[in-house]
């Protein structure tokens, strides 16, 4: 599966905003932002690659999520397996050097068992 679209957001008087400092609201009346989704499976769907990056165009940042599901055959097929990573990039007013920042990486493990 792919999907990409473009959405647009019209924010009136959202100038108001542009001395907030820290707030992060920003001075631009658009905001504007891409998504690009792929998802493709192997062995009879029991291993599913996922991608999905997103970009904001006027705040100059996006968020990009890669991740992997792997239901083994062990355990009835209702264990998941799924390890993700998540990285956040580019001029965004919660840059620092904890967490989803700018210039920073979370690298997860899911473990999930349904009864």
């Amino acid at each position: 599966m792919t999907g990409f679209q473009v959405i647009q957001t019209y924010i009136p008087d959202n100038d108001a905003f542009a001395n907030e400092g820290d707030a992060g609201v920003g001075g631009e009346e658009t905001d504007t932002v891409g998504t690009v989704f792929l998802n493709f499976g192997v062995s009879n769907d029991r291993v599913q690659f996922n991608l999905n990056a997103n970009h904001w165009f006027e705040r100059e940042f996006g968020v990009t999520l890669l991740w992997i599901d792997y239901k083994p055959q062990a355990f009835g097929g209702n264990f998941l397996i799924t390890p993700k990573l998540i990285y956040m990039y580019g001029n965004h007013s919660m840059s620092g050097d904890f967490g989803l920042m700018r210039g920073c990486s979370e690298v997860l493990l899911e473990l999930m068992y349904e009864f």
